[in-house]
């Protein structure tokens, strides 16, 4: 958990988490932030959020929260969730299955991170329920974005 004096350098995003699919923690998860959740199926989530993120998408790093959360595992278990098939050539390499889950992730900011002159970028395409979204996948910039410190699940 975030301490209070660490909480104004924190800040919760509500979205779409895309990872892999597996048993274990995730690595590194596709993060498509959104506004909100209200009555909304899936599918209009994912719409709505690659439309307010201009189809472009971070590619974060995920594990670092393990060491914060003991219970990760059990709280990624808890959100919603739903497959769909993935198709990227760097992204996720040989997982074409991966689950989509909505959850918040707390970011620090302020992060002095390492500015990556040329990180790494990728049209992927996510099929879900036989439709194809289309969209830019994006190293992210811990010193821009923040670094993630904690995850809470969206049910």
């Amino acid at each position: 958990m975030v301490s209070k004096s660490q909480s104004k350098d924190v800040q919760e995003d509500l979205g779409i988490l895309i990872f892999p699919k597996t048993d274990s923690i995730p690595q590194d998860v596709l993060f498509i932030k959104l506004d909100t959740v209200e009555n909304f199926s899936l599918k209009d989530l994912i719409k709505k959020g690659l439309e307010q993120n201009n189809y472009k998408i971070p590619f974060i790093y995920f594990q670092g929260i393990r060491w914060r959360m003991k219970d990760l595992a059990n709280e990624i278990r808890l959100s919603y969730q739903d497959t769909c098939i993935f198709i990227g050539n760097d992204i996720f390499k040989n997982n074409n299955i991966v689950q989509v889950v909505l959850g918040n992730i707390s970011f620090k900011k302020n992060h002095v991170g390492i500015l990556w002159p040329n990180p790494t970028q990728e049209v992927v395409q996510l099929i879900y329920n036989d439709e194809v979204f289309n969209f830019l996948v994006y190293e992210a910039q811990t010193s821009v974005i923040g670094y993630p410190v904690f995850y809470r699940s969206q049910k």
